[in-house]
């Protein structure tokens, strides 16, 4: 299935590969960050300039499940623009999540 909408902005994920001349990071490396759009994907290629390796405390915390983050709600896919408007005019606290199903 092919989506003509890229969402999310915000990503936390491993390094599976790195470029020519990457210093810093390394193959393995939990990292996190924000582009622009389409950080909800299965893998997104970003500049090193553009993450920053997580915590290490944060990703013991995540991976044993103690932190769990916070759904302000969830949308249907079908009313992707409503979910949209509410990042767009500063009103949420949590993650706005698109349900598929």
């Amino acid at each position: 299935m092919t989506f003509l909408l890229r969402l999310g902005s915000e990503f936390f994920g491993i390094i599976e590969e790195t470029g020519e001349g990457i210093t810093g990071f390394a193959c393995g490396d939990t990292v996190y960050g924000m582009i622009r759009i389409g950080a909800f994907s299965d893998s997104r290629v970003v500049p090193a300039t553009d993450i920053a390796r997580s915590p290490e405390r944060i990703t013991a915390l995540v991976e044993a499940g103690t932190v769990t983050p916070y759904v302000e709600r969830i949308f249907r896919l079908a009313v992707v623009r409503q979910a949209l408007e509410l990042p767009e005019a500063g009103r949420t606290r949590g993650k706005i999540v698109l349900s598929m199903g």
